[in-house]
């Protein structure tokens, strides 16, 4: 657990700027589109699909770190437990136990990439709503 502790601010500072490029260039889809120059489309729309494909790369990667971490956790339960005098029933609470936390970091990775987008779509809507303030005491 403390090894992804560790490395866990580097992660979603990676994810928050991988969300921020995709964000800004969402944002100036409707423009290309509207240029409709078939180029721009086409790089547009390649850009934003590399974006697309960096976040999944990545929370695969998660994943496949997170599988392989819950191997080496039941591996080393396993061990321990087998190398001592232990009754069935403690075996059993220590692997539900060991699965429930499994079960808990299973869904990490998806949230982490959806507390990156939302908090950079919380920051554009703040400064929307701040831009929008100083336009009206101006007015």
């Amino acid at each position: 657990m403390t090894f992804f502790l560790i490395f866990l601010p580097r992660y979603i500072k990676k994810n928050d700027d991988l969300y921020l490029r995709l964000n800004d260039r969402l944002e100036k889809e409707a423009k290309v589109i509207g240029v409709f120059n078939k180029s721009t489309l086409n790089r547009h729309y390649d850009v934003v699909s590399k974006f697309r494909i960096a976040i999944s790369n990545r929370e695969a990667m998660s994943y496949f770190i997170i599988g392989i971490s819950a191997s080496l956790l039941f591996l080393v339960a396993i061990i321990v437990l087998s190398s001592q005098q232990t009754n069935a029933g403690h075996i059993y609470s220590v692997m539900t136990y060991i699965w429930n936390f499994v079960i808990s970091l299973d869904d990490s990775p998806k949230l982490i990439e959806e507390f990156s987008n939302l908090k950079d779509i919380g920051k554009r809507i703040d400064a929307q709503k701040k831009d929008n303030d100083a336009q009206q005491e101006r007015s």
